[in-house]
């Protein structure tokens, strides 16, 4: 039974973010709350190449990048509604990621995002740019997964 509750979880295909995405599962099944899978993207201004930095040629590119999010979201979507019985919405949008799921979680209980976890000198972690902005401007609470 769902009560209403909507955690957001930040994917982007990498390990990290199925991290995020497992505790997102976990959480939801404690709150009873549907899972709002979140995929932001965009197309760079420049493609890196063997020559040299290049400008995209065409709209093919802007096509791929779209469609590889859509296949993330879809995939982690799928992954939660196969690790528990509750209400999973998708958004695939186009933009900066935090900008995307601080938007995205202004209705919800909860923003769940993976953190890269790069250690200092000192051993202490550090945030990744994404969840250091989500959980500073966030309107809900956030969590950062290691």
């Amino acid at each position: 039974m769902n009560n209403g509750a909507v955690i957001v979880v930040g994917v982007d295909g990498s390990d990290r973010a199925d991290r995020a995405l497992d505790w997102a599962i976990d959480e939801a099944l404690i709150r009873e709350a549907t899972v709002r899978v979140v995929t932001a993207w965009h197309v760079p201004l420049v493609v890196q190449a063997k020559a040299g930095a290049i400008p995209p040629a065409n709209n093919s590119l802007e096509d791929t990048i779209r469609q590889a999010a859509e296949a993330i979201a879809t995939a982690a979507a799928a992954r939660v509604r196969d690790a528990v019985n509750t209400p999973v919405e998708t958004a695939v949008v186009e933009g900066d990621a935090a900008d995307v799921l601080i938007d995205r979680a202004r209705d919800a209980q909860l923003l769940v995002v993976g953190s890269p976890g790069h250690k200092t000198l000192s051993g202490n972690l550090l945030t990744g740019s994404v969840g250091l902005q989500c959980a500073l401007h966030a309107a809900v609470p956030t969590t950062v997964v290691h």
